[in-house]
């Protein structure tokens, strides 16, 4: 199984956009501009049960987003906290610490 096979796929009830039901919040704050309660989200998600996706579409928009992840991959980044104070780089010598960088 892979990353996104077991994850249920839905139709936005107003747009019929197709998105993961995990994200169904999110999509409706980002294309919608409106925030759902609780009640709206839990009838949203019952409703995709009534009414499923055919197994053609779910798929055909699982390949979508792998074909998404491949073409633009996510780079590894230094976490925040690990990172320098300098911008320019790491330097020779400096470390973070709580007061800024300090020599070793």
């Amino acid at each position: 199984m892979s990353l996104h096979d077991d994850r249920r796929v839905i139709a936005c009830p107003d747009c019929k956009t197709l998105i993961f039901g995990e994200n169904v919040y999110r999509h409706f704050q980002d294309a919608h501009q409106c925030e759902l309660s609780r009640e709206e989200l839990v009838k949203i998600l019952a409703d995709s049960r009534k009414n499923p996706v055919s197994e053609s579409e779910a798929n055909a928009f699982i390949e979508r987003e792998y074909a998404k992840e491949e073409n633009n991959p996510e780079n590894e980044r230094t976490p925040d906290s690990m990172r320098q104070w300098d911008t320019q780089g790491p330097r020779e010598g400096m470390r973070s610490g709580p007061l800024g960088p300090k020599k070793r």
